[in-house]
């Protein structure tokens, strides 16, 4: 048996997911970029590849701590490579497979490019060190603005 069957129709693809059937746009998609510039998230949202964009906006009930982030983030997305932790938590999450290569990954930025610290998975996930308190004077949350 297939892992994952699919049936396309007219613009449109079938799929099994979690126990379920999903029928979504199979609008071909431009593949994303691996390696984005560093985002200065204050200065402003980071506009990805495939018409999405990240922004990071004020909100006094967010549950992001806006003082704990780095002022200079790494994005990349979910590939293949990311590890088994990172497949775990995206299952965990019950991101679709069929999308999580599009899902934005939000970490540290490393000198040498690469994603550090993981701190936010797209707007799904966000790692406790950067999760607001009852301390957190300024707070927001990540807005992922998918692009069909």
């Amino acid at each position: 048996m297939d892992a994952h069957p699919q049936l396309q129709l007219r613009g449109m693809m079938l799929r099994r997911h979690g126990g379920r059937l999903v029928l979504a746009s199979d609008m071909p998609r431009e593949e994303p970029v691996r390696r984005l510039p560093l985002w200065a998230w204050q200065q402003g949202p980071l506009l990805l590849t495939d018409g999405s964009q990240l922004v990071i906006a004020p909100d006094a009930h967010g549950d992001l701590d806006l003082a704990r982030l780095p002022a200079r983030l790494q994005v990349r997305f979910a590939t293949g490579g990311g590890g088994r932790g990172l497949r775990k938590l995206l299952q965990e999450l019950d991101v679709p497979y069929w999308q999580r290569e599009r899902l934005p990954i939000i970490g540290k930025a490393r000198t040498n490019g690469k994603i550090g610290q993981l701190l936010a998975v797209g707007d799904q996930w966000l790692a406790q060190t950067v999760q607001s308190t009852t301390q957190s004077t300024r707070r927001g949350r990540i807005l992922w603005r998918d692009q069909p």
